[in-house]
C-alpha cells in the first residue's frame, strides 16, 4: 500500500496468518494483483469498507464470531423472501497440495484419509509467496481441517428491507 501511494490513515488491516516473501512491484504489476495474491496466500478478504478504507481480514476474522441477526419468521427474527440453501461438495478439499513459489520449494501436502475414503480424492492445489515451506504446510494442513467435510450454507437469501424498515 504504501508503494501504490494509498493513505497509511485509510487502512483496516489485521496482521495476516502467514508471512508471505518480500516483494518490489514491477512498474507493470498493478499493487492491487499484488495485494490480492498476498490475501489469497493467507485465505483472507481484502476490501474497500464503506468510509473508504483499505480493509483486510484474515481467514481467522469470523471464527467465533457473535451473528449479527437471525432471520425467520418469528416476531424478533428478520424477515425474508426466499432462500437458497447448499449442500454438496463444491467446498470439499481432502487434500491440498500447496507450495511455495520459490526455486527449490517442496510442494507440502495435507490429507484427511477418513474423508478421501467416504468422497473420494478432492484436491486444493495453490502455489503462492509464502516465506518458507513450513507456511506452506500450515495453510494445507488449515485447508484440509476447514473444508475435508461437506457443511451446509446459504448460496442466497432474499430479504425485502422497505417491507418493514423498523428492523433495519
Amino acid at each position: 500500500l504504501d508503494a501504490g501511494g494509498w493513505n497509511s490513515a485509510r487502512r483496516s488491516l489485521e496482521p495476516g496468518v502467514v508471512t508471505v516473501q518480500a516483494a518490489t512491484l514491477e512498474v507493470d504489476t498493478p499493487a492491487l494483483s499484488h495485494i490480492q495474491e498476498v490475501a489469497q496466500a493467507d485465505f483472507g478478504s481484502v476490501f474497500i469498507s464503506a468510509n473508504g478504507n483499505v480493509t483486510y481480514h484474515t481467514r481467522t476474522h469470523f471464527a467465533g464470531a457473535t451473528g449479527q441477526a437471525v432471520f425467520g419468521g418469528g416476531s424478533t427474527e428478520l424477515p425474508f423472501v426466499d432462500i437458497q440453501p447448499a449442500y454438496n461438495d463444491e467446498y470439499l478439499w481432502n487434500v491440498a497440495k500447496i507450495t511455495r513459489d520459490a526455486t527449490g520449494a517442496v510442494t507440502q501436502e495435507s490429507e484427511d484419509t477418513g474423508s478421501v475414503d467416504d468422497n473420494w480424492r478432492r484436491t486444493f492445489p495453490f502455489t503462492g509467496p509464502f516465506s518458507n515451506d513450513n507456511e506452506a504446510l500450515n495453510l494445507a494442513e488449515w485447508v484440509v481441517d476447514a473444508y475435508a467435510a461437506i457443511s451446509p450454507r446459504v448460496d442466497s437469501l432474499t430479504v425485502l428491507p422497505r417491507s418493514d424498515t423498523d428492523l433495519w
